[in-house]
């Protein structure tokens, strides 16, 4: 179910009449005042259930350098907020951000380029309140604006392990992991998620219980950043799936490549190991904010 939030940037609009003594006759004239500002109704929309801690809205111009030229900061999300915004007849961009970790610098993001470039690094997030972002362009004539809110943070699940091997052995201590992660990336990037260095295996989680006739349906989860490599390309790293056991005292280790998947994605993963050496896998995307768009 999407959330939607409501933030209003508003200002008084005054539109007044002044009279001017005409002197060539005595029919008196009045023309308006140009107003000084513009009500702009915009809604956060999120289809995320994502607790939210913080809510940052900036504003920029949408020209020349792109300046700031208001940012507010609260607590939660906002239920209203009204802003007097001038009607200077430009187009602005709006950007919002939510669950930050870290104390914006806004000298630093005073240009509309250089919040484009903040970026995060996967172990500064928060899987429990991870960061949501999203941005919109205003133009001049336009009252009524929508930000979607997305949040970097991906999950992959292991739904299903299944044990086909021949008499009955246990795959025992079950674990699983990522590889191949994307270590950091640009707030407000939309696509386009290559790693520039990969980071090395996260830790292993273990699963509940020792795998044997049944099939088990753990639904333990991993978190990582998007990389959305296509897998045409050669010399990237692709984001793998790694699952780990023990059979019969051997060690063993079943990988498979995720498929590309962009911010918010949430993948599936199911696995039945036939032997030692082999193990077939079936990984598909449960979710992407491209499904809903």
């Amino acid at each position: 179910m999407k959330k939607f939030v409501f933030i209003l940037l508003a200002a008084v609009i005054s539109c007044t009449r002044v009279s001017l003594d005409a002197s060539s006759d005595d029919n008196n004239e009045t023309v308006p005042v140009k107003a000084d500002s513009i009500d702009v109704r915009i809604v956060l929309d999120t289809a995320f259930d994502i607790p939210v801690r913080q809510t940052d809205i900036f504003v920029y111009d949408a020209e020349g350098t792109k300046e700031m030229e208001s940012h507010i900061c609260y607590d939660g999300l906002p239920e209203h907020l009204t802003l007097k915004l001038p009607a200077s007849g430009r187009d602005r961009i709006l950007v919002a951000i939510c669950n930050f970790p870290f104390k914006f610098n806004l000298n630093a993001l005073k240009q509309f380029d250089s919040m484009s470039l903040l970026s995060l690094r996967f172990p500064d997030d928060n899987t429990s309140a991870p960061v949501l972002s999203g941005r919109s362009d205003l133009r001049p004539d336009i009252r009524d604006i929508t930000i979607n809110l997305s949040p970097l943070m991906c999950t992959v699940s292991l739904d299903a392990v299944s044990n086909a091997l021949d008499d009955y052995e246990l795959l025992e201590n079950p674990r699983i992991y990522l590889s191949g992660t994307n270590p950091e990336a640009e707030v407000l990037r939309e696509k386009d998620f290559r790693p520039k260095e990969g980071l090395d295996d996260s830790n292993p989680v273990k699963l509940p219980y020792d795998i044997g006739f049944y099939t088990q349906n753990p639904g333990t989860v991993l978190y990582c950043y998007p990389n959305d490599t296509p897998e045409d390309i050669l010399g990237v790293s692709r984001t793998r799936i790694v699952f780990e056991c023990e059979i019969t005292g051997k060690s063993c280790r079943f990988s498979s490549v995720l498929p590309p998947f962009g911010r918010g994605s949430s993948i599936s993963a199911e696995i039945t190991v036939f032997s030692p050496e082999d193990a077939i896998w079936k990984v598909n995307p449960r979710y992407s904010p491209s499904q809903t768009q």
